[in-house]
């Protein structure tokens, strides 16, 4: 998709400074053509929307951002974004992974919404997929080309795609389907903003803002590394991301699940 933008020299391209490696990486490669890569640093977590619509101005051809941020758990206000974007005529690219099936998306915010579904959709490796709007769909230019969209064609799929992946998603989906998408949203958001308030009343140092939460909670500590390995020996599984724990309840997860986890890393730190 990146590869696919009628990019030009002079143009700029917007991430976060901490923004994760893939969005990163997709935009590298334009620099030796001409185009700017600007990494906005982001000093207060609460206000990353807010940092990043600012960083949008004359010039700027392309905002990339996570919907939620994979190490922080910031949900980022795409509303903002779109409108911002749109009064620059900046096209608004956004990764979703880690919040498709953990909180409501509307994709048609952005001119292009893309992600994998390994995470919340509950699905295997190897299969994405991405939403573009008519105007961005107007104006791709294939970077890669096969029996699928020989030109004329727009289509940045120019192969095969994995059938057995789309089975497994399928029925990942008929299954949260069943649930129902608003309890399991529901549920999520009620696990993480638990966690949250635990965790702060513990007095650990909770880096995702409360009113800008998705599923991931994070908290910041020296220690994270020692403190996951700790929780993995009490069956209890989260991840550490350089100085920082990080959490992702899920619908499966109950209350009972999150005070345990904050118990037994108040004993643990």
């Amino acid at each position: 998709m990146a590869q696919s933008l009628p990019l030009k020299r002079g143009d700029k391209v917007v991430v976060a400074e901490d923004e994760f490696p893939s969005v990163v990486q997709s935009w590298l490669g334009w620099q030796k053509q001409g185009v700017e890569l600007i990494q906005v640093p982001i000093a207060h977590e609460p206000e990353r929307t807010e940092a990043l619509c600012a960083a949008v101005s004359s010039g700027v051809r392309v905002l990339a951002v996570s919907h939620v941020h994979w190490r922080t758990g910031t949900r980022v206000d795409l509303n903002l974004l779109s409108r911002r974007c749109r009064q620059y005529d900046c096209r608004l690219i956004v990764d979703g992974v880690q919040a498709v099936g953990a909180i409501p998306v509307q994709a048609g915010i952005a001119d292009a919404y893309c992600a994998s579904v390994f995470k919340w959709l509950l699905s295997g490796f190897g299969l994405g997929f991405v939403m573009v709007s008519e105007r961005l769909a107007g104006e791709l230019q294939p970077a890669l080309r096969g029996y699928n969209n020989e030109p004329p064609s727009r289509s940045v799929r120019y192969g095969h795609i994995n059938y057995p992946g789309v089975y497994a998603l399928q029925a990942s989906l008929e299954f949260m389907r069943a649930l129902g998408w608003d309890e399991i949203h529901a549920q999520v958001d009620s696990l993480a903003l638990r966690a949250i308030g635990s965790l702060r009343s513990r007095g650990f140092d909770v880096i995702t803002p409360a009113h800008a939460h998705a599923g991931i909670v994070s908290i910041q500590h020296p220690a994270a590394s020692a403190l996951v390995s700790a929780l993995a020996e009490q069956s209890i599984f989260v991840e550490d991301r350089g100085p920082v724990v990080r959490a992702s309840p899920h619908f499966y997860n109950t209350e009972e699940d999150i005070d345990r986890f904050v118990s037994a890393l108040a004993r643990s730190a």
